[in-house]
């Protein structure tokens, strides 16, 4: 494989003094989106791969058109010669915009983790660290604050195996960071240590300055989301509906428009909506509920690995019975003892380590409630091959049990998903009053551990129930730093883990956290404030998607009963038709035929509207799952009840 990449790093390396302007560039996009490739390098693979694509489009694609398109060998040459280098030209084309898109994914992250950080770095200011303590500390926790993390341990890096001071590696890193927001807090962070001012005072100023940008990037985010929004609903939802009913008529009259019907159902629609879904993931990718800890805090073993376990006992049971006798009633009462051990030992493993797992993850849940759907389909299409007659009912009973199935495999996940996100909906709800609580208390002179107390034994709901089982985590361990980290573990939200670095970092840096629980409570609180608003403008694209959805199943529906059904318009151009015309030769569509294509074509339409609801209104793909099951339940109902 070296070999292979310095071969063709060898033959396209001249081509590269040609671009001094693109390599450039590159090479900027490629920092900033930190990925580990030297710019002539990765541009000598753009290169062979442009040069590998264009021989596969002038081969593959050359010989389907040699077949398939008519005319003289020059046209068919200038197809091939087009296509090939059109196929090369979007591949390379490609390779340039990758970096750039990545960075500018990388920028929307670091904006939106950067406010989080700074506090973090407030609170540990005020605790008297420097600010290769605060980089360190912030560098350290990756998997909370994601790419921020990424942009701190750089300087880091520079630092520790370069031998930079600090202003050098914050400029190093503010020069090629991709984010506009942290390469001004890091050059103003220069400014201030270079004047020999404290650092903590500008982190203040900082922290409270991204409150308020938070809120333009609300604003721009909503607007951005609503061009989305607008686009999916004009192009992905009115326009194979004008398109259907256009090539319909047209069907109904004789015409040729029945061969495009089929690529509007198995070819626009999904394939439009999954490009789609992939453009909204890269323009607003999608929050995860949970982040799991890399470095999870455990607990002292105290000799509990000591105890014996049920399974030693089993084994030590069935040592005994071997060395018995086979039939005598003491190993048969031994056997049936054992027996109903293994199925208490089964249903305990169930409840105990797959109920939990399938509760916590819906790809869990699929796993479980895939099993269940593959067997709704085998029985499903085993019933249809063994007795099913009439080609065009064996369609619509095929795409009915496709439709069960995937409701019995996917529903499960839906379920499960929703509790969790209304779950982190209401813990981070809870959030911004209980930090208010926090701090009220502190300014009395209570310490922190003991508002948790205050508040976990006079309080309801998630939060509470954490609290609580912090105070007796504390109880047993005597350790209230590893309680808090173990407690943001067990709730799993984005919000609470970064409150609980915040905790665990501040609680180690200070003990006088009354200014930091002030600025977590305010922090919250905004963000919660943006998060539900921008929640309640998002909900309005998912109800223009049912309206516009609700348009598209009247229409088709209309249209299939006006001009495909028994006695239609197209069942008497069949009729009167003297060229005896049938479906896929180019004339009038079979009635039959047009209405299991639509039958098909509203639950594929339906299935695509659900996902991309949840998704933009809900930010998360999975929730769409619930959306796609009530729209194609009842799509399925209108069309096999009215229609087919």
């Amino acid at each position: 494989m070296r070999f292979v990449g310095a071969l063709y790093f060898r033959v396209f390396e001249p081509l590269l003094a040609f671009g001094r302007e693109t390599r450039l560039e590159t090479t900027r996009a490629l920092r900033a989106a930190r990925i580990g490739f030297f710019p002539e390098w990765y541009l000598s693979l753009a290169y062979f791969s442009a040069a590998a694509a264009a021989l596969l489009g002038w081969t593959v694609l050359g010989a389907l058109l040699a077949l398939l398109v008519p005319g003289g060998a020059l046209l068919k040459t200038l197809l091939v010669v087009g296509l090939g280098l059109s196929l090369g030209l979007v591949v390379y084309l490609g390779f340039l915009l990758y970096p750039r898109v990545k960075a500018a994914s990388r920028a929307r992250a670091i904006d939106e983790e950067l406010p989080n950080v700074i506090t973090l770095c407030y609170a540990l200011a005020r605790g008297g660290l420097s600010c290769m303590s605060i980089f360190r500390a912030v560098a350290e926790e990756e998997q909370v604050y994601g790419e921020v993390s990424r942009e701190f341990g750089l300087i880091v890096r520079d630092m520790d195996w370069f031998g930079e001071d600090i202003n050098t590696a914050l400029l190093a890193t503010a020069s090629t960071t991709p984010s506009d927001a942290l390469r001004r807090f890091l050059e103003g962070l220069v400014t201030v240590l270079n004047s020999g001012a404290a650092p903590r005072d500008y982190f203040k100023r900082q922290a409270e300055m991204q409150l308020q940008q938070a809120e333009l990037r609300l604003v721009k985010d909503q607007e951005q989301t609503a061009l989305l929004a607008e686009v999916y609903v004009s192009g992905l939802l009115v326009m194979p509906l004008l398109l259907i009913v256009v090539l319909s008529v047209l069907a109904s009259l004789g015409g040729d428009g029945a061969r495009y019907l089929p690529l509007i159902a198995f070819g626009l629609i999904p394939l439009g909506t999954v490009g789609y879904l992939v453009l909204l993931d890269l323009l607003a990718p999608q929050e995860p509920l949970s982040v799991p800890r890399r470095g999870r805090a455990r607990l002292v073993d105290a000799g509990l690995e000591g105890i014996p376990t049920a399974e030693a006992e089993a084994r030590s049971l069935k040592r005994i019975l071997r060395a018995e006798a086979p039939a005598s009633p003491e190993a048969r009462r031994l056997r049936r003892g054992l027996a109903a051990e293994a199925l208490r030992g089964a249903f305990q493993r169930f409840r105990t380590q797959v109920l939990p797992r399938a509760l916590e993850k819906p790809l869990e849940a699929a796993q479980v409630a895939g099993a269940a759907g593959l067997t709704v389909l085998a029985l499903g299409v085993g019933y249809l091959l063994l007795f099913a007659e009439d080609g065009y009912g064996t369609a619509v009973a095929l795409a009915s049990v496709l439709l069960a199935a995937a409701l019995v495999a996917g529903v499960p996940s839906a379920i499960v998903h929703e509790w969790r996100y209304r779950r982190a909906l209401r813990i981070d709800a809870a959030l911004p009053e209980t930090l208010r609580k926090v701090a009220g208390l502190n300014e009395r002179g209570i310490t922190l551990l003991q508002a948790f107390q205050i508040i976990g034994r006079g309080g309801d709901g998630p939060v509470a129930e954490s609290l609580r089982r912090l105070d007796r985590d504390v109880a047993w361990t005597s350790n209230f730093r590893g309680a808090i980290a173990r407690m943001a573990e067990a709730v799993g939200t984005r919000r609470m883990l970064k409150l609980g670095v915040l905790f665990e970092r501040a609680s180690e840096a200070t003990g006088n956290l009354k200014e930091v629980v002030d600025i977590a409570a305010t922090d919250v609180a905004a963000t919660e404030n943006l998060r539900a608003r921008k929640r309640q403008a998002m909900m309005s694209y998912v109800v223009v998607i049912y309206a516009v959805f609700g348009v598209f199943l009247y229409v088709v529906y209309m249209v299939t009963t006006l001009f495909f059904a028994e006695g239609g318009f197209a069942a008497a151009a069949l009729e009167t038709s003297s060229s005896g015309l049938t479906a896929g030769s180019g004339g009038a569509l079979v009635p039959a035929e047009a209405r299991v294509l639509f039958f098909q074509t509203v639950l594929l339409q339906a299935v695509c509207c659900g996902l991309v609801a949840g998704r933009l209104g809900e930010g998360q793909l999975l929730s769409g799952l619930k959306h796609a099951a009530i729209l194609a339940s009842v799509a399925w109902i209108v069309f096999y009840v009215g229609v087919v």
